[in-house]
């Protein structure tokens, strides 16, 4: 587990890379609502994510299974470990879902 653990937290490390890179900073915003992306939730979630997917499957090594499904997220090659554009769409895409669960979550309602 510590494997995956490592792996997860090195593409959270990419993605807040780039993020910064082109935005300044770890806030990202979708539909008029924003939040920052924190480090250790980021890995979190991708850590979780995978391994919930690789348990759905049923096989023997679900770490195993998990590690493959984060590793085409980063390239590992270089001095700094680059985000892929898989793991860029990835991580857009479950940024916008939480954004607009919270969103809708917290809209006021008025009678």
């Amino acid at each position: 587990m510590e494997q995956l653990a490592r792996l997860s937290n090195a593409i959270a490390e990419a993605y807040l890379r780039h993020l910064k890179y082109e935005t300044g900073g770890n806030q990202f915003e979708h539909d008029g609502i924003s939040g920052d992306i924190i480090l250790e939730n980021l890995s979190d979630g991708l850590l979780t994510n995978a391994y919930a997917a690789a348990k759905n499957k049923g096989k023997s090594n679900v770490e195993a299974l998990a590690y493959q499904y984060l590793l085409p997220l980063i390239k590992l090659q270089g001095r700094h470990y680059q985000i892929t554009p898989e793991g860029l769409a990835l991580i857009e895409f479950m940024t916008v879902k939480e954004l607009s669960k919270f969103k809708a979550k917290h809209q006021l309602k008025i009678h």
